[in-house]
């Protein structure tokens, strides 16, 4: 029961360690404390894609591997 228990763990250390996971440090947060005042969400993108560097901008436009959440929420 250990064992197999132990080879889940490893199993899902190795997942998380070749997924996008791994690389959440790259991407730090922007220090900006300002209210944004939101039209639209075409309007608050272009906003974003003004301050983001461009491969972190277009890995996250682009899905963020999966796309569940890109498609989830423009369906919303």
């Amino acid at each position: 029961m250990k064992t197999h228990h132990l080879i889940r763990v490893v199993a899902s250390l190795a997942m998380l360690a070749t997924s996008g996971l791994a690389y959440a440090e790259e991407y730090k947060a922007s220090t900006d404390e300002k209210a944004i005042k939101m039209t639209n969400v075409a309007s608050l993108e272009a906003r974003v894609q003004a301050r983001m560097e461009k491969g972190a901008f277009g890995y996250i436009r682009g899905g963020a591997e999966d796309e569940n959440n890109l498609r989830s929420n423009t369906e919303s």
